[in-house]
């Protein structure tokens, strides 16, 4: 299940000879390793155009945190340079240029909420009703994807019910934040590495989260809430005695 939230970075695109970047904020790769120059390198080679940009990046999305930052970040460009070369490329062609950027990238071509099969880029979107606020903690360490999916090759893996999925499907549908069925493979592997992801999980549930999860591969984590207040003041609250990172932003 993919869910959009109100946390993002800022991109800046220019016309430039060549393909240039720059970033402030969070610490991010450069040259090649970064999605957003992948991104323009694929469109250039799918479109054929000669011509470059200039990619400036703000981070504020945490790193190695199982939010999709990097990924939302390439589909900004994809989308953002198909406007500024004008090449035309429809969303559906955008997506599959998407798909070589990275597993999750076609989502954030689509945005909103959306089930992905296959290895998540096979995307049947959802009309989320789902209003509220999310309260992300992201703690120092970071959680490889590769490792992370490792760790779950060499585990055993716990079977979900399939009711369970149609359940959150129509949470989301109706906006019943209550009744998701939310489980993640990944946490219970990293929290064996990492046990304060579970101190986390439990402080939010605590602290009036309506649910709380790791996201994705990790290392964030997560809580629902239903008022801003409470929102705010558990991330503040948890973010001072936890020692970590804690962002509020709407659902």
């Amino acid at each position: 299940m993919f869910h959009t939230i109100g946390l993002f970075d800022e991109i800046t695109l220019s016309p430039a000879t060549g393909i240039s970047f720059t970033s402030s904020g969070i610490p991010v790769p450069r040259g090649r390793a970064n999605l957003c120059v992948r991104a323009a390198e694929v469109l250039q080679k799918y479109s054929g155009i000669k011509a470059g940009a200039r990619i400036r990046l703000v981070k504020r999305i945490p790193s190695g945190a199982g939010l999709g930052g990097g990924s939302s970040d390439a589909a900004a460009c994809l989308m953002g340079l198909n406007r500024l070369w004008e090449t035309g490329l429809n969303r559906k062609e955008l997506m599959k240029l998407a798909s070589k950027l990275g597993s999750d990238v076609p989502f954030f071509i689509l945005g909103g909420a959306a089930i992905g099969r296959g290895r998540g880029e096979l995307l049947s979107p959802i009309n989320s009703r789902l209003r509220g606020w999310v309260v992300v903690l992201k703690p120092k360490f970071g959680i490889s994807t590769a490792e992370a999916y490792r760790a779950i090759d060499r585990g055993k893996r716990i079977p979900v019910a399939r009711n369970a999925v149609h359940l959150t499907i129509d949470a989301v549908r109706k906006g019943r934040m209550e009744n998701l069925s939310v489980y993640n493979d990944f946490e219970a592997v990293a929290a064996r590495m990492h046990p304060q992801i579970d101190k986390l999980i439990l402080s939010l549930r605590m602290s009036g989260a309506i649910q709380s999860f790791m996201t994705g591969s990790g290392s964030a984590v997560v809580g629902l809430f239903m008022s801003e207040v409470i929102a705010s003041s558990a991330a503040r609250r948890i973010g001072r005695e936890q020692k970590v990172s804690a962002l509020t932003a709407n659902l």
